[in-house]
């Protein structure tokens, strides 16, 4: 069963080290998100095409539907998503009207060359909104700038864990965090072993993480 009661957090947190990309972190009612600052950028600008879509902030990035915060993005699935990778990261995107900051929370497919992001070929596929305060929703597809910064969160991180998860079967997806998350690994016997992303962004322990409280 999906558990994300504090109990459950609390018992992962012993056992799970969290590592995003420029710093390390932990997660639910314990260690918080470093502080904001100004979201300097993390990797290079790099330069491409946006089209829009109707987003709910669902997506193959597994989180929920986010009604209140629709500044969404969904990348390219073969040049930018990275299997996942980019989950819950943040996209600074430049038009010729400003920027927008917008998480990631989906892929736009590429299942052939002749469906590359719809029919486009674009590099970002913008939620309306975030594309309205970018360029004109009537160019349909725009030039634009876009880099990874840190993104804008209230709280600590969080855990949640996928439907079917036991101590057999561990899936589990970090939420609310600033930056990338590069790894999750868990500890056994004095050990740290490696919990791979899958493309759903969840890491997943194949043989589980052993016995944890609170009900998985």
């Amino acid at each position: 069963m999906r558990s994300t009661g504090a109990i459950a957090v609390a018992a992962l947190s012993t056992s799970l080290v969290v590592v995003a990309c420029g710093a390390s972190s932990g997660e639910g009612s314990g260690p918080i998100n470093p502080s904001p600052g100004n979201p300097a950028p993390l990797g290079a600008v790099k330069r491409g095409k946006a089209t829009f879509y109707d987003a709910t902030g669902e997506g193959n990035c597994s989180f929920d539907a986010s009604p209140k915060d629709l500044m969404v993005v969904a990348p390219n699935k073969q040049r930018h998503y990275a299997g996942s990778a980019l989950c819950g990261a943040c996209l600074r995107v430049t038009g010729a009207k400003g920027a927008v900051v917008v998480r990631v929370v989906d892929s736009c497919p590429v299942d052939t060359p002749d469906n590359d992001c719809g029919d486009t070929g674009a590099d970002l596929d913008l939620s309306a909104q975030a594309f309205a305060k970018i360029d004109d929703p009537d160019k349909g597809i725009v030039d634009v700038t876009f880099e990874v910064v840190a993104c804008e969160v209230a709280g600590p991180m969080s855990y949640k864990f996928k439907d079917g998860s036991s101590e057999f079967y561990t899936a589990i997806q970090v939420r609310n965090h600033r930056l990338p998350i590069a790894k999750v690994e868990f500890e056994r016997d004095g050990a740290f072993v490696d919990m791979p992303r899958e493309d759903d962004n969840f890491f997943v322990a194949q043989k589980g993480v052993g016995k944890v409280p609170a009900g998985l």
